[in-house]
């Protein structure tokens, strides 16, 4: 017994020990995994890096080049005529701003002038037509008289079949309380109708009455005709016309704001697009404020004189329209 007892304790030894020498192989192969696992990371962050630098280089270099083609191009007659047709080009999108900040100045400065020149009468007339046509008081007292109408009847139709259930009919006397009876809650419901109906027809005559009197189409039509617009009836933005004919005007400047924008593309003198001061409207071919059409007359001339703004401030249009 004591010798089997020693084999089990020496057996217990070397199980241990052999689980031990396992465990450190485990530990030492685990270390050496995360060792390489670690290594290989920073290898492929390195790598990661290099490719993220010889990128950025490769687009430095890119746009070197592309600013060493572009300052040659600067050189030769396409780049200098690009230069040119720039500066001409800023020139005429600034003209045409001041023109368009001077009309739209001069015109609210027209309206207000035509409004304090309209008389009193006039504006008085024009403000209270809608509500005269409208006649609103009237109707809303037509609907509610209507309605009460319609409640009484109701009230008066329940009260009847209520009666004629109880059987109040067969009492004697019962003929002279059905008068009673009737007139009670007959007439209020006839006399809101009568109401009703009186203020509809009030309120149709009002409505003819007004639009018989001609004075107000008169007074807006002289408003018309003298300033070619009613300066009771626009908004203060209110812009007459169009300050050009040409209706190919918005595409042409958005054009040349793209052309003006596409240096880098380096485009030949015959893609520039030719640089025009378009004329404005004719103020013998419209109707409209005496300073409207000093406006136009000051713009036709630039236009005719080819006048483009400089850097002076004292160029503007909206001072000479002033």
């Amino acid at each position: 017994m004591v010798n089997e007892y020693y084999k089990a304790v020496k057996n217990t030894e070397k199980l241990a020990e052999q689980n031990a020498a396992q465990l450190q192989s485990i530990k030492s192969a685990t270390t050496v995994s995360a060792v390489a696992n670690v290594a290989a990371a920073v290898t492929s962050a390195r790598q990661l890096k290099v490719q993220e630098q010889q990128l950025e280089l490769s687009m430095q270099q890119a746009e070197a080049q592309a600013q060493y083609q572009l300052a040659m191009w600067r050189q030769t007659p396409d780049g200098q005529a690009y230069n040119r047709w720039s500066v001409e080009a800023a020139r005429l999108l600034q003209e045409l701003d001041e023109r368009y900040a001077a009309w739209a100045m001069t015109w609210q400065h027209a309206i207000a002038r035509a409004r304090a020149e309209v008389p009193g009468s006039e504006v008085a007339r024009f403000r209270t037509r809608r509500r005269t046509l409208r006649q609103s008081l009237l109707l809303v007292l037509s609907l509610v008289a209507m309605g009460a109408a319609a409640l009484a009847t109701y009230i008066s139709i329940y009260a009847f079949t209520e009666v004629g259930r109880s059987g109040g009919g067969n009492e004697a006397g019962s003929t002279a309380d059905w008068i009673v009876f009737l007139l009670i809650f007959t007439l209020p419901a006839l006399a809101l109708a009568a109401i009703a109906t009186f203020l509809l027809i009030r309120r149709h005559k009002k409505i003819k009455r007004a639009k018989a009197d001609n004075r107000f189409e008169m007074e807006r039509g002289a408003r018309i005709a003298h300033w070619g617009f009613d300066p009771l009836a626009v908004s203060d933005d209110y812009v007459g016309f169009d300050l050009h004919d040409d209706q190919g005007l918005h595409s042409y400047v958005h054009s040349i704001e793209l052309l003006r924008q596409a240096e880098n593309q380096m485009p030949s003198q015959e893609a520039l697009v030719p640089l025009v001061l378009p004329e404005a409207v004719s103020p013998d071919s419209v109707v409209a404020p005496g300073e409207i059409k000093n406006l136009l007359i000051a713009i036709r001339q630039r236009s005719q004189a080819g006048v483009l703004p400089s850097d002076s401030a004292a160029n503007s249009l909206t001072g000479e329209s002033q």
